[in-house]
């Protein structure tokens, strides 16, 4: 079933009407979620980086394959909240074009950081701290690629 352009016209009339009878409240609470999102994402890199310098030496040969499917896991679960907030309100790209390839390079820094912390404590770690941060950056950003490439496609074919 497709809508006509006048529903289309009425539903646009309506979201809008709704949008400037926003509280404050609401208001601040719709920032306060892209804010907190990315407060959680920060958070959860975090907590991923460190378990990736802790565990790198006891991995082997699997370390960049589980630091590529952490990454990606971590990538889709910030990215599927994005998509919901961007549906809702199409002026909030930042935080998705801007913030998280950023959030990427830091999560690469926090990496190497990282390693050369455990390295002063625990001695010479066998893992290129920086090729850890790479490929779990370009993991963490696949989810979000994708989408927007598949969201695009009919534009490019």
């Amino acid at each position: 079933m497709r809508w006509d352009t006048k529903e289309v016209e009425k539903a646009a009339k309506i979201f809008a009407a709704a949008e400037k009878k926003k509280s404050v409240t609401l208001l601040l609470l719709d920032e306060t979620v892209h804010w907190l999102l990315l407060l959680v994402a920060l958070l959860g890199n975090f907590i991923i980086s460190g378990f990736l310098v802790l565990a790198g030496d006891l991995m082997g040969e699997f370390f960049y394959l589980v630091a590529f499917v952490l990454g990606t896991a971590f990538g889709l679960l910030v990215e599927m909240p994005l998509r919901d907030l961007e549906k809702l309100d199409k002026h909030k790209h930042f935080l998705s074009r801007v913030l998280l390839p950023l959030l990427a390079l830091v999560n690469i820094y926090l990496i190497v950081g990282m390693k050369r912390v455990a390295e002063a404590t625990l001695g010479p770690l066998s893992f290129n701290g920086l090729m850890v941060g790479i490929v779990y950056g370009v993991a963490f950003l696949v989810p979000h690629v994708m989408y927007h490439l598949k969201k695009h496609q009919h534009r490019i074919f």
